[in-house]
């Protein structure tokens, strides 16, 4: 007989399809099956995991009442829990959550997650975190017309993709090229706004040279 939490991880298994394949609502009614269980563990990896992937689902649908609601239910459980690494993504999602209504406190939300993520130690996937939300950041900072500090956040991130790229699982994590061509294309606006033309230029030039590399990658 299957019990309980192997259903829960046959759930999880078809969120992971359904994020494959954009099914928002087949991943929903899932998602909603584990968080909604009452025999799962609350305060396993899945089911924080689960929380999560609700955020990230309600602030693509813009439902940010549901995504704030379950983002302070995975932050409560992840300081329980005292997960340093779950705390940091939750502080994440917050920042995702208020961007879109206040642009300067997700811009803090985003920049105290990057601070968190670089006390973690012993864990050694966490640059993709820092990537990730550092992307994020350099992007709200342009949205925002901020481009000095724009600039300030891309070129460390420009340092560390290169450093980064050194590594084999970069180039995995990064396959199709559209992360640098992201950081590339903003920083070219942000150096461009700054009248650093050349350094403008260059940053297109790199986003043309990496779009013919990966024609499947979107370009700004």
């Amino acid at each position: 007989r299957m019990g309980y939490v192997n259903k829960d991880t046959i759930h999880w298994a078809r969120v992971l399809v359904y994020s494959r394949t954009y099914d928002m609502n087949a991943m929903q009614v899932e998602l909603e099956a584990i968080v909604d269980s009452s025999k799962i563990e609350h305060t396993s990896r899945l089911y924080l995991d689960a929380i999560g992937r609700m955020v990230e689902m309600c602030i693509f649908q813009n439902r940010l009442e549901d995504a704030i609601r379950y983002n302070l239910m995975g932050d409560s459980i992840a300081y329980v829990m005292e997960d340093e690494k779950m705390k940091a993504e939750f502080h994440y999602y917050m920042g995702m959550c208020v961007l879109q209504r206040d642009h300067d406190l997700g811009i803090k939300y985003l920049s105290e997650t990057i601070d968190m993520y670089n006390r973690i130690e012993g864990d050694s996937t966490i640059w993709k975190n820092i990537v990730h939300t550092s992307s994020y950041l350099l992007n709200a900072y342009v949205m925002s017309e901020q481009y000095d500090k724009a600039i300030k956040v891309g070129e460390k991130l420009m340092a560390d993709i290169d450093s980064l790229s050194l590594v084999r699982t970069f180039d995995k994590y990064d396959n199709d090229n559209t992360i640098r061509i992201n950081v590339h294309g903003l920083m070219c606006i942000a150096y461009a706004n700054q009248d650093r033309m050349l350094d403008a230029g260059m940053e297109y030039a790199k986003c043309q040279l990496l779009s013919s590399a990966s024609p499947s990658a979107p370009l700004l």
